[in-house]
């Protein structure tokens, strides 16, 4: 998950948030995805704030890692591990 580009008119209104929980839901319930991580600059907190309510965990920031408007820019990176995977996996260790 990457930042996603929603035109500024739309910015502030749950939009990004509602796209990212979809995407996430849908990869690891019909996907069987194990995993999922998302990336965004540092010099835009609000995507962030999207990734943290979607359940997403802070991973690291890779420093002055993409060279952008005549400056190195953060990459910050968040992942959440499929829910369902580890209630199995919880609920295998009990038996």
């Amino acid at each position: 998950m990457n930042d996603s580009g929603i035109g500024e008119d739309y910015w502030g209104n749950g939009y990004g948030t509602e796209a990212a929980k979809s995407i996430i839901e849908f990869v690891f319930t019909e996907k069987n995805y194990h995993r999922v991580h998302g990336r965004h600059l540092k010099s835009n907190p609000a995507s962030g704030k999207i990734r943290k309510k979607c359940g997403m965990m802070y991973e690291g920031t890779l420093k002055d890692h993409i060279y952008k408007n005549d400056d190195f820019e953060d990459i910050v990176f968040y992942g959440l591990i499929n829910p369902i995977k580890i209630t199995k996996k919880l609920l295998k260790s009990e038996v």
